[in-house]
């Protein structure tokens, strides 16, 4: 179960770091115009946040080495150096680096820091997770602080529902189950898919309330992400107990 974990977050990080640092060097003449409500603090903090998380998973999975050594900052001081020269090498691409920008990087991989320290149980990770994404997705219109994706980019605004709720299904299935790993059972199955299906439907009818109606597509891409956070649950479990039994 180690092992796909700390392969997945690998995975993850090698996809997601690349793309970042195409996103931050894409010359200022080319960017897509994004319609940001508020200041563009709350991209850098959240994209640093994922980095961070990211790269601590990948580096040392569950078992965090102790804090007294210096070798356990050393993730954080590789993404500190790595922001400087983020925002540096912008001015190749005719954009203009801010330090404001790298303080806003290091405040989401800082506080990503301390939660690895301070949250061990997917309970807590549940329990910050779950309400964040809430007030993320209800967000008032007026002077967000979020992004709204230009018209060309509209197509794959789905594509975050479905990711933010297949990370609610995985994070549920693991508290859920009520063990130190993933399990499964068919009374699990059933009450993970009624309340994460409910949870989806109340979250679009709020919306509908809220006047922003009822968006279908964003309703099929967060029953999509649960789906898949499901079927990858199950399959976690059922590695976990091949590994403890050898046989199914």
């Amino acid at each position: 179960m180690k092992k796909i974990s700390h392969l997945a977050a690998v995975l993850v990080l090698m996809v997601y770091w690349p793309l970042l640092f195409f996103l931050t060097h894409i010359p200022a003449l080319r960017l897509p115009q994004l319609q940001v409500y508020g200041r563009d603090v709350t991209l850098h903090f959240a994209s640093y946040f994922i980095l961070t998380l990211l790269f601590w998973l990948a580096c040392y999975g569950k078992n965090l080495p102790n804090p007294k050594k210096w070798k356990t900052w050393l993730p954080l001081l590789i993404i500190a150096v790595y922001g400087a020269l983020d925002e540096i090498t912008q001015t190749l691409v005719n954009r203009q680096g801010d330090i404001v920008d790298w303080i806003s990087d290091m405040s989401g991989a800082i506080l990503a820091t301390l939660l690895f320290f301070g949250v061990r149980k997917p309970l807590y990770w549940l329990i910050l997770y779950w309400p964040g994404m809430f007030i993320l997705s209800h967000w008032p219109q007026k002077d967000s602080a979020f992004v709204q994706l230009p018209e060309s980019w509209q197509q794959y605004q789905a594509a975050f529902s479905l990711a933010g709720y297949l990370i609610l299904a995985l994070l549920w299935w693991r508290t859920a189950g009520g063990k130190p790993h993933f399990v499964f059972s068919w009374n699990l199955l059933v009450f993970s898919f009624c309340v994460l299906l409910s949870y989806a439907l109340l979250d679009e009818t709020i919306h509908f309330l809220m006047g922003r109606g009822f968006d279908r597509t964003d309703f099929l891409s967060g029953c999509a992400g649960i789906g898949v956070g499901v079927i990858c649950s199950v399959m976690f479990a059922r590695h976990h107990r091949v590994n403890d039994t050898g046989q199914l």
